[in-house]
């Protein structure tokens, strides 16, 4: 059994859900929801799926654990985070340390985990997190997740915020890659220039390297 034969039957149970989103950021960069649905009320689930028990255990180091338990308190820490830089030879910050007040945080409100039957024991499954078992035809709800908050969120300014973001994001990279191409044509041109000169051949004549070699045996 894969992830996506999961999804597929967890958007089956909730099939009365208004919209249903599979692997989206929803809550922000670093928060991918492999489940996302909204009901008709406007209450917000999400779903993570897991297909082995490493692979739910490993979940926990990620920030939104730390905010659905402490979710009652006044602030939560998100510690810095860091990455290997090979130009300076050292761990530099990536992102700062930040406090979190959960009152206002974006995050659903009902999470569960979903996975094959008997993956993850129900003993297992922290007090903020609901769990559903998949087979081969249907998915059943083994804890009902609690409700984590009963704020609502204006879902459509949220996702168009994140595909406006992903829009400027793509069209950020795409004038550097266009930059890049830019400076490569330019060393080019100067490659091709001077075997010109070099071999004495007409200017303008050397337009790619196969024309440079049939120019040679000419």
């Amino acid at each position: 059994m894969n992830a996506k034969h999961v999804q597929e039957k967890v958007g089956s149970l909730f099939s009365n859900h208004d919209h249903h989103f599979l692997n989206r950021y929803i809550f922000g960069h670093d928060w991918e929801s492999d489940f996302f649905s909204v009901t008709k009320t406007g209450y917000c689930y999400e779903v993570e799926v897991k297909i082995s028990k490493s692979d739910f255990q490993a979940d926990f180091i990620k920030f939104k654990h730390k905010l659905f338990e402490g979710r009652n308190e006044k602030e939560v820490i998100k510690e810095a985070k860091y990455r290997y830089s090979k130009r300076w030879k050292k761990q530099v910050r990536r992102s700062p340390e930040k406090k979190i007040d959960p009152a206002n945080a974006k995050m659903p409100n009902r999470f569960y985990f979903a996975c094959p039957e008997g993956v993850i024991d129900v003993s297992e499954v922290p007090e903020y997190a609901g769990l559903i078992y998949v087979n081969e035809h249907t998915a059943t709800v083994i804890k009902n997740a609690p409700v984590l908050h009963k704020r609502k969120f204006d879902i459509k300014s949220l996702l168009f915020s994140k595909y406006q973001w992903g829009y400027i994001n793509a069209t950020e990279d795409l004038a550097k890659a266009n930059k890049k191409i830019e400076s490569l044509e330019k060393k080019f041109d100067v490659m091709c220039r001077g075997l010109e000169e070099k071999y004495k051949l007409k200017e303008g004549s050397v337009t790619s390297m196969a024309a440079f070699k049939k120019l040679l045996k000419s």
